[in-house]
């Protein structure tokens, strides 16, 4: 898992948190953006070509769908040379395209767009590459091979890996990726993922999270929040989190459970944030889900010795029961029937030398 920022806004007695996966993102307006295109990406203008052949399937006899995509899978864009991305990234969805109805070809096909987005959110080599997928209509081909095999675990992990890599990113453009990313659907099929997938698929419980958590991550998100909500993230966070939970003791130690727990409570940070008027739709979507009753798990979880999940963990639950009124009171008081004090400050005790677990602490106490 990349590295974490906790963003903290204070406003009065209002406290706002967001919580975005590797690096900040930039902020997006309210305005909705339009889908993005290759004329975004500047530096990769000079990569198209007029006269390219509409389809890669016409009058070909070299390529099947099939092998194309499970060609183009181990592929990887070198930073240090010039990628014809747009090519790249069109072959692959004529493959997906192609041979939508193929389990093998849309689980390569999702795996090479997995394999050519993974890089430093930090790099602009790697972004700018995200964004011409994007551009192209990976995330869309990647959503449809989802829905089209719903029971296939497999595709279900490398097409959340993709979407993840896709809505994620340091640069100005993240939050135009992130918005074509909820167009597309993929807030939709991850939720569908982490409410379908086992409890011993944990690599699609903490992609598919990562998904919803990088999708709405960064302030101006707002709609993006909405809309996952309306997708029904909330609930599906709070599904993966009892699944990989069997008592603090058989968490610790499993790092694998560890990195569910974490990113489903940046997902319930994420979303949860935001101004709204009271009551707090989405804060009273993740109470009726019993989000508290998962995040008292995570804390206690968090207080045998995992500093990251306690303090991602804590934000989760100051988010949840923050606000003004008897909405913010009632939330507050379902957090203490939760069982929620106890774990918060052991993990405070436990992690007194970290300056943030104990300012977010003390505010949610």
């Amino acid at each position: 898992m990349g590295a974490a920022q906790f963003v903290v806004a204070m406003s009065g007695k209002s406290v706002t948190l967001t919580r975005q996966l590797s690096e900040e993102h930039t902020a997006g307006g309210d305005e909705k953006p339009r889908r993005l295109t290759v004329d975004d990406v500047p530096s990769l203008r000079m990569t198209r070509k007029t006269d390219r052949k509409s389809s890669l399937f016409e009058n070909d006899e070299y390529f099947t769908p099939r092998s194309l995509a499970t060609s183009l899978g181990g592929l990887t864009i070198a930073a240090e040379k010039e990628p014809k991305a747009d090519m790249v990234f069109a072959a692959i969805c004529q493959a997906l395209d192609a041979g939508i109805d193929d389990a093998t070809t849309c689980e390569h096909g999702c795996v090479a767009v997995r394999n050519l987005t993974v890089g430093l959110d930090v790099s602009v080599r790697v972004c700018s590459v995200r964004t011409v997928a994007v551009a192209i209509g990976a995330a869309d081909r990647v959503v449809a091979a989802m829905r089209r095999h719903p029971l296939n675990a497999s595709i279900a992990e490398h097409g959340c890996a993709a979407l993840r890599n896709l809505g994620s990113g340091a640069d100005d453009l993240a939050p135009r990726r992130q918005q074509d990313l909820v167009d597309a659907g993929a807030l939709e099929v991850a939720a569908e993922a982490l409410n379908r997938v086992a409890a011993t698929q944990v690599k699609v419980l903490e992609e598919g999270a990562a998904v919803i958590a990088n999708a709405t991550a960064g302030s101006g998100a707002d709609a993006r929040k909405a809309a996952a909500a309306d997708a029904g993230c909330v609930d599906a966070a709070v599904t993966a989190m009892r699944k990989v939970t069997g008592g603090a003791a058989a968490v610790k130690g499993d790092a694998a459970a560890v990195a569910v727990l974490e990113v489903a409570c940046t997902v319930l940070l994420n979303v949860c944030s935001g101004a709204a008027a009271e009551p707090h739709p989405r804060k009273e979507a993740a109470i009726e889900a019993r989000a508290c009753e998962s995040l008292a798990m995570a804390l206690g979880a968090g207080a045998t010795g995992e500093p990251p999940l306690a303090l991602a963990a804590t934000c989760a639950l100051l988010t949840i029961a923050n606000g003004e009124g008897a909405a913010a009171g009632a939330r507050a008081q379902a957090a203490v029937d939760a069982g929620c004090l106890a774990p918060l400050a052991a993990a405070m005790g436990a992690h007194a030398d970290i300056a943030a677990m104990a300012e977010v602490g003390r505010k949610a106490l």
